[in-house]
């Protein structure tokens, strides 16, 4: 399916590398917080940064974490590589958000990181995620709650916009994410 060469383990270890950089606790830093993990829910993410320094931060760090990851998809496109060698660039860009060397294994939740992996893989189904997303949150008023709503539709979008393939690895994501948010989960229907 590929051969494992060392610009295949480069660029694993590249996709890694850009996912593990830490967006938002530096933009936190840059604004005036010095460890944003010690604010609100201890995460890295829009979200949190957000909590601390007002929404306009949400957008910020929510769109250059998604940057990050659409580049590297993109550059593994340009490099000739094959959709599978991108998907699994896609769980090293997630595995570095959520444990990052750069912050002795902590990390964000990977919901910025995955927008950009889908609009670099599936924009049309970036779109139908993003108004679920958009149309969750209405509703529930939650962000994490959003997400995680979001992740458990993304196995039934699988049969309309991918092959078997995209269906497994979609239905890997969506695991991701409700294990990323199960605090979230659990913090939610315990104040109801």
């Amino acid at each position: 399916m590929f051969n494992i060469s060392i610009g295949f383990i480069s660029l694993l270890c590249g996709a890694y590398i850009i996912g593990a950089l830490p967006i938002g606790y530096w933009i936190a830093q840059w604004a005036g917080i010095q460890d944003i993990r010690r604010y609100g829910s201890g995460n890295i993410g829009a979200t949190n940064v957000a909590r601390a320094l007002g929404l306009h931060f949400f957008f910020v760090v929510f769109f250059l974490d998604a940057l990050k990851a659409f580049l590297c998809l993109k550059l593994c496109a340009e490099l000739g590589y094959s959709p599978f060698v991108a998907m699994l660039c896609a769980y090293a860009l997630l595995i570095g958000n959520a444990y990052s060397f750069l912050l002795q294994g902590s990390g964000g939740k990977g919901m910025a990181t995955f927008a950009g992996i889908m609009l670099a893989l599936n924009p049309g189904l970036c779109v139908a995620l993003a108004m679920t997303w958009l149309a969750a949150l209405s509703f529930v008023r939650v962000v994490g709650i959003a997400s995680v709503f979001t992740a458990c539709m993304l196995p039934f979008y699988a049969l309309l916009f991918t092959n078997l393939y995209g269906f497994v690895f979609l239905l890997s994501i969506a695991f991701w994410i409700v294990h990323r948010h199960k605090e979230n989960v659990r913090v939610y229907y315990a104040g109801r």
